[in-house]
Formats: C-alpha cells, sequence, structure tokens
C-alpha cells in the first residue's frame, strides 16, 4: 500500500513526467555547494528524482519541498505551452 501511496504522489508531479531537454540546477544543493560544483540535470524529471532521492525531507528559509514542486511544475507547463524555447 505505501508503493501505491508514493506512486500516486508522484503523478500530481507534472516535472516527474517531463523528458523535454531542459538545463536544470537543484535549488538545495545551489545552497549548499559553490554554484559550479552543481550537477546541471538534462530534464525535469532527472532533477524532481535527484530531489526525491537526496533532499527529501530539506527545507530552507528560502523554500521547502512543495515550493521546488510548484516552481518544477510551472516550467514543466511552460515548456510544453510553448512559453519557454529549447
Amino acid at each position: 500500500m505505501t508503493c501505491q501511496k508514493q506512486l500516486h504522489k508522484d503523478r500530481a508531479a507534472y516535472c516527474s513526467q517531463c523528458y523535454d531537454n531542459i538545463r536544470l540546477r537543484c535549488p538545495f544543493c545551489l545552497l549548499e555547494k559553490i554554484p559550479r560544483h552543481c550537477k546541471i540535470y538534462k530534464n525535469a524529471a532527472a532533477l524532481w528524482w535527484h530531489i526525491r532521492q537526496q533532499h527529501n525531507n530539506s527545507a530552507t528559509s528560502n523554500f521547502d519541498m512543495n515550493a521546488v514542486l510548484d516552481a518544477l511544475n510551472g516550467v514543466t507547463r511552460a515548456m510544453q505551452w510553448g512559453i519557454i524555447v529549447n
């Protein structure tokens, strides 16, 4: 049952299903490391997977997991609508 809840939860994240090419960096890693040492992810799904695996319970004073999810979903929708050009 836990596996089903997790699967259902990730389906709400549009960014977890977006494999369009876009260069993104993890906001949690940017706060912890020097920006040039942060990995660049090639799509929103790869970045979301990294955040779920490495920063699952992370919360900072600037943003939390829900804020990052909202931002990634917004970027994903903007790419699908053609607002952001690859």
